[in-house]
């Protein structure tokens, strides 16, 4: 009776693991249709593969503060882009109030060429009243030449009817007469010569009067140029006043910048934080995760110990129950969390939409500068026409005097400078295309970037979805191990049993002691058996919580990518905007300098005109100091 008592649970733990094999091997052919029949069972948040998870977090928190940094340095390198840019816009303003002093230099000379103008038509007014009198003077001698030629020829009358009575006084008549012949000459002499001089002054009238109808001209000429030149101090006022907007906008724009750092940099102090609290929460997770294999160190080392077995058993089946439970809540996060990663992945097919959108107004935009930029190269052509007449003008006036070569000399200054203007918007133009051929290329690489984003939007969540059949197939095999520990728990139960009735048997008789050591070696290998049972179970368990840590690794590897992939689109979205912002500025620049051109060409061609005046006045000076030289030695 109690050899058949002793041999009974052996058979049937035998069979136990026979049909503890055939379960195994049946639910791992049919494991797709029990993932899909079984709950899913999440990780506990004190399992070990925090330590990991938390490693991760920490390697990305680290990256993205980098980055962060990364665009707090891009930011620093714009606002000194835009310092150089205000800059170069104070400069601008400097150049353009350096040619404000010029003008203002040429309309003093235009008033003093002006009063010269008068002086001079004063003088010839005066020169022509002191002719008027001349010829008044002349007029009255020869009248009173005339009168004496009169009186001598009637004394000659009244002499001849007593010539015979007066031959004494023949003589003296006749010398009387030669004097008055001498004096006739003379006087027609004199009249000749006042003739001459008459005409002589006539011509002298005709002339200051040609001279006075010129200065009148060149003073309507002046007066025209006063007003050129006034619009132009106008047009330069409203340059400058455009460029003080511009300057009014930059330093707007860089006070938005400064916000915008600001607000990066208190983003990075609260990412900072964060890091702090999540290695904080990572010390913690550590310390849980070390008490927890403190307890699985128990756990294996109380399984040599069969009642104390039953009772971490037990234990542990209560833990793996609320782990159970846990699971269920974190299958519920993840299928939250899945919702919200389709709606990210939404959100970037629409940033993608977007960027395509704002892709074809950058192209319109980039038509538009095409369009601009070929209106500069004609405005540019005619500039160089304009430059080559002028320079046609400088080498005729090389011929002029010292005054011409002084002009000359300014008016090549202000071509080089026209040049040197007219190559730095060449120049800005080169690099206003090499920057919108960059924009394109960056439009390409970003729609690239957005395919490539959704379709590791796609294979995250095909990833996502393994990832879940795969923490199925793990709760299958939980449930599997606790069905095995239970049964290795009933067998452990029967050898006590058997232990007891055994130990009893050894106290009723001696007679029965060796087969009763022999039953208690056979139990004691039994109880070593279904300990190495319930050990290689604890391997098993170990193996499933790793595939379950390298499944919630990927879980959290996979989150990351998605978060980091939103990120990137947002960060695309505000390059765009950017690149944008940055297109408007320069057409805005572009526009500027055209018309800068456009002002410098005008100025140019007033200073031309000044020049051309200065000539013709100088040439009228010069006809009237000959004139006045012929005159004084006509005196």
């Amino acid at each position: 009776m109690a050899l058949h008592a002793h041999a009974a649970p052996i058979p049937d733990g035998e069979m136990q693991e026979y049909i503890t094999e055939t379960e195994l091997k049946s639910s791992s052919d049919d494991e797709d249709e029990q993932a899909a029949a079984r709950p899913r069972a999440p990780l506990s948040p004190e399992h070990p593969i925090l330590e990991k998870a938390q490693a991760q977090l920490r390697a990305q928190l680290i990256s993205a503060r980098d980055r962060l940094q990364a665009q707090l340095s891009e930011l620093q390198e714009h606002n000194k882009h835009r310092q150089r840019a205000r800059d170069d816009a104070a400069l601008a303003l400097h150049d353009l109030q350096q040619r404000l002093r010029v003008v203002e230099v040429d309309q003093e000379r235009v008033a003093q060429a002006r009063a010269q103008a008068a002086e001079d038509l004063k003088l010839a007014s005066a020169s022509d009243a002191a002719a008027r009198e001349e010829e008044g003077r002349a007029a009255e001698a020869q009248r009173r030449a005339q009168a004496a030629l009169l009186e001598a020829r009637k004394e000659l009358d009244a002499v001849g009817p007593r010539l015979a009575a007066a031959e004494e006084a023949l003589a003296s008549t006749n010398a009387e007469a030669g004097s008055l012949r001498r004096d006739q000459a003379a006087a027609w002499r004199g009249h000749a010569s006042l003739a001459a001089r008459r005409e002589l002054l006539e011509l002298q009238i005709e002339t200051l009067e040609a001279r006075a109808r010129a200065t009148q001209a060149e003073v309507r000429i002046a007066e025209e140029e006063r007003e050129k030149l006034e619009e132009q101090r106008r047009q330069g006022e409203r340059l400058l006043e455009t460029a003080k907007t511009h300057a009014d906008k930059a330093r707007f724009e860089e006070k938005r910048i400064r916000g915008r750092w600001k607000e990066a940099l208190a983003a990075g102090e609260r990412e900072h934080s964060l890091l702090q609290e999540t290695l904080e929460d990572m010390e913690s997770a550590r310390d849980r995760q070390l008490r927890v294999q403190a307890e699985l160190e128990e756990h294996r080392a109380a399984a040599a110990r069969a009642e104390e077995l039953t009772r971490q058993h037990r234990a542990e089946c209560e833990r793996l129950d609320e782990e159970a439970r846990l699971a269920e809540q974190e299958e519920a996060k993840a299928a939250a969390e899945q919702e919200t990663l389709e709606g990210a992945c939404q959100q970037l097919e629409t940033t993608a939409a977007r960027d395509d959108a704002a892709a074809a107004d950058l192209a319109q935009e980039k038509d538009k500068a095409d369009k601009e930029l070929s209106k500069l190269e004609r405005k540019l052509s005619a500039l160089e026409s304009k430059r080559a007449s002028l320079e046609t003008q400088l080498l005729e006036m090389d011929r002029g005097d010292r005054a011409e070569r002084a002009s000359r000399k300014a008016l090549a200054q202000k071509l080089a400078e026209a040049r040197l203007r007219i190559s730095d918007l060449r120049r800005q133009t080169c690099a206003l295309e090499a920057r919108v051929g960059s924009e394109a290329e960056e439009r390409l690489r970003l729609e690239a970037f957005a395919a490539e984003a959704k379709a590791r939007g796609q294979s995250l969540r095909q990833k996502i979805v393994r990832d879940e059949e795969s923490l199925g197939d793990a709760t299958a095999s939980l449930r599997l191990v606790d069905a095995d520990l239970d049964k290795s728990t009933s067998s452990i139960s029967r050898l006590e049993a058997r232990l007891v009735e055994l130990r009893e048997q050894r106290d009723r008789g001696a007679s029965a002691q060796d087969p009763l050591e022999e039953s208690l070696a056979e139990g004691g290998a039994e109880l070593e058996a279904a300990a190495q049972r319930g050990r290689d179970l604890q391997a098993d368990l170990s193996t499933l919580e790793e595939r379950l840590l390298r499944a919630h690794e990927q879980e959290v590897g996979l989150q990351a990518s998605l978060g980091h992939v939103t990120w990137r689109a947002e960060t695309t979205a505000k390059t765009l905007e950017g690149l944008d912002r940055a297109l408007g500025e320069e057409e805005r620049t572009l526009a500027a300098y055209v018309a800068a051109a456009e002002a410098l060409r005008s100025e140019v061609e007033g200073v031309s005109a000044a020049s051309a005046e200065l000539r013709d006045k100088e040439a009228s000076a010069e006809e009237a100091e000959r004139m006045e030289r012929v005159a004084a030695r006509i005196e």
